[in-house]
């Protein structure tokens, strides 16, 4: 049936077509199949296409460019990269994938966290409402007595765990790690922050410069 939905659709060869969770009735092996003839069609087509969803990983799928609405506000458009590893306010960036938010200082020149500074801030701000985004891949933990963290949760994901982290502060974060580093929920680690540019975000918002689209499109544009 969206098959011969989509067929009906491009018949008439349109200039932009418009598709609203085409696969929300599908389970998820027919989706990802449907999901990549869909987009092979629509290639092939050279039409531009406006496809709406709410399933992060399909988003990044189809689109060439991914734009992310809250609350009737349109809060970024980007490549799927940059909407990911470059979110301009922390909505997009807990929307599109799991992200920590650590309260950060500005002090000597250098951003500090809970558990240490920052190595490689994009950008360095001063002044109140500062946090550093982290990812599950950008915390390190290590098991330690003296350690200021503790493992509250770990999460069995295949080739890698998931554990959550507890802070003297009440803060959370998370860390992905490999299957073979086994930890125990209760063990006392130490947590610390990987080389990786991380962004610093004031009330909310990204501090790195940003870039305006005055459109979006997925395809064709």
């Amino acid at each position: 049936q969206q098959r011969g939905a989509l067929a009906r659709s491009l018949a008439s060869e349109p200039q932009v077509i418009l598709l609203d969770e085409p696969f929300s009735n599908l389970d998820a092996g027919l989706r990802a199949q449907v999901r990549e003839e869909v987009k092979e069609i629509l290639k092939n087509s050279n039409i531009t296409a406006i496809f709406v969803t709410h399933d992060q990983e399909e988003a990044f799928f189809m689109g060439d460019l991914v734009g992310v609405q809250y609350q009737g506000r349109l809060e970024q458009i980007d490549t799927p990269e940059e909407i990911f590893h470059a979110p301009e306010s922390s909505f997009v960036a807990r929307f599109m994938g799991m992200a920590d938010f650590l309260p950060a200082r500005f002090e000597k020149g250098m951003l500090w966290t809970e558990i240490g500074p920052v190595p490689n801030p994009r950008v360095i701000v001063s002044g109140d409402g500062l946090e550093v985004m982290v990812r599950p891949d950008d915390l390190l933990i290590n098991p330690s007595e003296e350690g200021p963290g503790r493992i509250t949760k770990r999460i069995f994901q295949g080739a890698f765990c998931l554990y959550q982290v507890a802070l003297p502060s009440g803060a959370t974060l998370h860390s992905l790690r490999p299957y073979a580093e086994q930890y125990r929920v209760g063990t006392l680690v130490e947590a610390r922050l990987t080389e990786h540019e991380l962004l610093c975000f004031r009330d909310g918002y990204s501090q790195r410069p940003f870039t305006i689209h005055m459109f979006a499109c997925l395809y064709g544009c």
